[in-house]
């Protein structure tokens, strides 16, 4: 269960990070291509959306991972994967940052 623990612990760091660079890009003429997150965007809560939506997620695996030994495979599968995908999110807010600025 440590390594599930861990692997949660770095999908919401990276989410952070997602969270903090989309404000970044946004507000130097960036525009959300997610559609879901444009409208929270568009009605000032991305943060709200950030956070309940990490924290809803991080329960239900934590549950699903206590089942039984499979499903930890299986999540930290899932979530090594996740972490990889919101590390290349975080690296395009970036560099669509970086773009902006110029």
């Amino acid at each position: 269960m440590k390594k599930i623990y861990y692997l949660i612990a770095v999908l919401c760091l990276l989410n952070f990070g997602d969270y903090i660079t989309t404000v970044l890009a946004l507000s130097n003429g960036a525009v959300e291509s997610n559609a879901i997150a444009r409208h929270f965007v568009n009605n000032g809560n991305l943060h709200w959306f950030k956070l309940i939506g990490i924290g809803l997620v991080s329960t239900y695996l934590i549950w699903r991972a206590k089942t039984n030994e499979k499903g930890q495979l299986r999540i930290a599968k899932l979530l090594k994967w996740a972490n990889v995908a919101y590390g290349l999110v975080v690296v395009i807010n970036i560099t669509t940052y970086n773009i902006c600025r110029l």
